[in-house]
């Protein structure tokens, strides 16, 4: 694995279940045709030209497949310096995002599932996700009170990195 410069401790974790994405291209390519019958049948006996009804949806449909396909290339890179923890979700982030040690107020472990955070980028109120393999990751929380949770495929090698300059990981934030 080529490792950045400067990192005490970098992972690469790439999208495990990329079958998954064919599978939803799958059903969704089965039900945009199901749904094109009856604008086809519609817009024949009304004499609209069908081309025009089967535009939108074959926007719809590139666009889904787009979306799928960045998907299932998506990677998740962490790595640990001197003065942070830095992250970035390729291909949708171009650089590393940085949270320094001072803005953090504690991390903690948590569990990831396909309902809890989910795979991919999500966002709730106060939170930001960027899961991608496993189940099991960190929640660090600044001190603005704001989240983000990361997926982690080595958690003790980076409990340990993490500990040799002074940060805990804690099962529980107080």
């Amino acid at each position: 694995m080529n490792v950045p410069e400067g990192f005490l401790y970098f992972e690469n974790q790439r999208m495990k279940d990329s079958w998954i994405y064919k599978l939803i291209m799958l059903i969704f390519f089965v039900i945009i045709t199901i749904m094109m019958f009856p604008f086809l049948k519609l817009s024949n006996s009304r004499g609209v030209n069908s081309s025009k009804m089967l535009l939108p949806l074959l926007i719809v449909l590139i666009v889904w497949a787009f979306i799928a396909l960045l998907m299932s290339k998506s990677s998740l890179e962490i790595g640990v310096r001197n003065d942070g923890l830095y992250y970035r979700l390729k291909p949708f982030m171009s650089r590393f995002r940085e949270i320094r040690f001072k803005e953090m107020e504690c991390i903690e472990t948590v569990e990831i599932s396909a309902f809890k955070y989910g795979y991919g980028m999500h966002f709730g109120f106060g939170w930001k996700a960027y899961t991608v393999a496993g189940d099991t990751g960190i929640m660090v929380r600044l001190k603005n009170r704001k989240s983000i949770i990361l997926s982690v495929k080595n958690l003790d090698r980076l409990r340990t990195v993490l500990s040799q300059l002074g940060i805990d990981i804690n099962f529980r934030c107080n």
